[in-house]
């Protein structure tokens, strides 16, 4: 099992890190409202939560996954 749930980890560690990663460029546009303003910046942003949105359901799922496999008289 101590294999399996380094694989798990391994992929909630891969999801939040990417979140990390594409959060910093946002940040930064955050700061510069004007930019935020064009059709180029709104698509940005959409594709921006739907990626973010899937990398959360990516770590929810896995989590989920894992918390079915530990016993429960764990908790």
């Amino acid at each position: 099992m101590s294999n399996h749930v380094c694989v798990i980890a391994g992929r909630i560690a891969w999801a939040r890190q990417l979140s990390r990663r594409i959060e910093q460029p946002m940040l930064a546009f955050e700061q510069h409202a004007t930019i935020l303003k064009s059709d180029e910046a709104r698509k940005l942003i959409k594709y921006y939560n739907k990626l973010t949105k899937v990398l959360l359901e990516y770590e929810i799922l896995y989590h989920r996954a894992w918390l079915r496999q530990v016993p429960q008289h764990m908790f």
